[in-house]
């Protein structure tokens, strides 16, 4: 059905809806190999992580099995920086109806490459991050990156601004590299033509002065504002900060600490309370659709950026905290849910989109890039939700 979709039912929130929502999903890059020094050091860890047998199905397509490196100290390598795979990622998100990809921006290059230990307390150095910038790069390069569209994530109070963290530029000039972003005809737009932005995060004075800074310059250069979106935390904080919308990177509830609880109960359920107190309060949204909450790999190991579970989890209950995995009718039916809100609801949704969160974040156990083991089957599930959405509000 194109042009517009008659929304019926003033008192049900309808009211015309364009035909299609713009479908995203966050892209997480750390699966650049396991190089050494600092900037291998994310790598290394994920390659370790998803090293046992069991988690071996969470391996993304590109990924190799093999006996055991000692180098590596692992039995898999997970070489995703060639323009290859990117052209393949692509290739894959354009067939499977994924619009856009909202990347997680890191500096781009550091003050220092190699600084020493004590200066990096969680690996919080850029020296030690600035590796995770390779899939945009390799994106942009890409001869086929406008069959999906992009955006960023900036990681306030993490990475953003770059230069509160290391990075090698001022505000001023990493503004000018984003605003150089905006005017390409792939990146994401919504609300007449204004360049959409997430944070994650955020609040701090450097970051909303680099947002400042970031809004200044675009409505210089393109006559109008970013729709900056903070993802995360009740729509009254994101008002507060100036946002234009909300979303969420992740959103799941495991209070008992369950090894394994319901994905209906822990993710389904509570994400469909945040897109309903989001409109109660009378605030803007982009709905999060969470595919998984399973870090379990994470739990196992000491991770180098926070303890994400082996204390108060793996060590003090015998068993790693996650959230069951969804069944592919699970995922489709989430996945439709969250499209039909957007629908129904587009003075809410006015950006007219969903993210998934997330394409790639595979040891984190939230993810719908092609496995190794099971190919595609998470990506139809979405593509038919997504169809599913769009084919009932065509029929009201």
């Amino acid at each position: 059905m194109k042009g517009l979709l008659l929304a019926i039912g003033a008192a049900a929130g309808w009211a015309e809806a364009e035909a299609k929502v713009s479908v995203g999903a966050v892209r997480w890059d750390a699966w650049y190999g396991a190089p050494p020094g600092n900037i291998g050091v994310v790598g290394r860890t994920v390659t370790m992580d998803l090293s046992p047998l069991r988690y071996h199905y969470r391996l993304p397509f590109f990924a190799q099995v093999h006996p055991y490196d000692p180098t590596t100290n692992s039995t898999v390598t997970i070489q995703g920086n060639t323009p290859a795979v990117m052209a393949q990622e692509i290739e894959y998100a354009a067939e499977f109806g994924i619009d856009f990809w909202a990347f997680c921006a890191y500096p781009i290059g550091c003050t220092d490459y190699s600084p020493p230990a004590t200066d990096c307390p969680k690996i919080q150095c850029c020296a030690d991050n600035y590796g995770l910038s390779y899939a945009l790069d390799l994106y942009l390069k890409a001869a086929t990156r406008d069959k999906v569209k992009f955006a960023l994530i900036l990681q306030a109070n993490n990475w953003y601004p770059a230069a509160s963290h290391g990075g090698n530029e001022t505000v001023e000039q990493e503004a000018d590299r984003f605003v150089g972003y905006f005017r390409l005809p792939n990146h994401q737009v919504c609300c007449g033509g204004r360049p959409v932005v997430y944070v994650l995060g955020g609040g701090a004075p450097d970051d909303l002065h680099a947002l400042a800074v970031l809004r200044n310059k675009t409505v210089a250069a393109l006559g109008v504002a970013p729709y900056v979106v903070k993802m995360g935390g009740p729509w009254a904080t994101a008002k507060k900060l100036g946002m234009d919308a909300l979303s969420a990177y992740v959103v799941q509830s495991n209070p008992t600490k369950a090894a394994g609880a319901p994905f209906q109960t822990a993710i389904a359920g509570p994400e469909a309370e945040f897109w309903a107190a989001a409109k109660e309060a009378g605030g803007k949204l982009i709905p999060s659709i969470t595919p998984g909450w399973d870090p379990s790999p994470r739990e196992y190991i000491d991770l180098p950026w926070g303890d994400q579970g082996r204390t108060a989890c793996v060590e003090a209950l015998g068993h790693p905290c996650y959230v069951q995995d969804p069944t592919m009718e699970q995922l489709t039916a989430h996945t439709q849910a969250g499209v039909a809100f957007a629908l129904a609801n587009p003075t809410v949704v006015e950006a007219n989109a969903v993210i998934i969160g997330a394409w790639n974040e595979n040891d984190e156990g939230h993810w719908i890039v092609p496995s190794l083991l099971n190919g595609t089957q998470k990506l139809q599930a979405v593509q038919k939700g997504v169809q599913q959405a769009h084919a009932a509000a065509g029929s009201r």
